[in-house]
């Protein structure tokens, strides 16, 4: 310490023992399911198709899901026209958190890695646990890790995408 004071007495260390990469990491199961109806007659061949995918992020509160719709017909109309359409309709849900590289605690990332393991996650009232200049070490701007991950950036998109041909012998 290069003659300065103790951080801590090792006597009456506070009682905790915070994993902060427990706290804002998380497992990402993915989950994928699609069901085709396909047929056809003399003439006509189709196809029917429903794709549901939610696949949850490695930092809380990220992730996507989406599903989509197909649909495909060929129909021979006469002995030598073939009249052909498809037609896909996705929506998606992408919830993301700004990794950022901000220094000091000041992405989540950052925060997580500079949190002190000494520091609950939140108060005796349940809020979150003030961070900032809580020991000698720990900087005036650092910011709770959980603060980062209730700001989310959500996308939500819906597409359309489709096509028609004609085919002439």
């Amino acid at each position: 310490n290069d003659g300065q004071a103790d951080f801590f007495d090792l006597n009456n260390l506070p009682d905790f023992e915070t994993d902060w990469q427990d706290v804002v990491f998380d497992v990402a199961p993915i989950q994928n399911h699609t069901i085709s109806f396909i047929g056809s007659t003399d003439k006509s061949m189709y196809n029917v198709s429903a794709n549901y995918f939610n696949q949850e992020g490695v930092l809380i509160n990220s992730g996507l899901k989406r599903g989509s719709l197909r649909f495909g017909l060929e129909n021979q109309v006469l002995d030598w026209v073939k009249v052909s359409t498809n037609l896909v309709v996705t929506r998606s849900e992408r919830n993301g958190v700004n990794p950022d590289n901000g220094s000091n605690g000041g992405s989540i990332l950052s925060s997580t890695y500079a949190a002190a393991p000494l520091s609950p996650v939140y108060d005796d009232n349940g809020e979150l646990h003030t961070l900032a200049g809580e020991f000698p070490f720990t900087t005036v701007s650092q910011q709770h890790p959980l603060n980062y991950a209730a700001i989310r950036n959500q996308r939500l998109a819906t597409t359309l995408v489709g096509d028609l041909g004609v085919g002439i012998k």
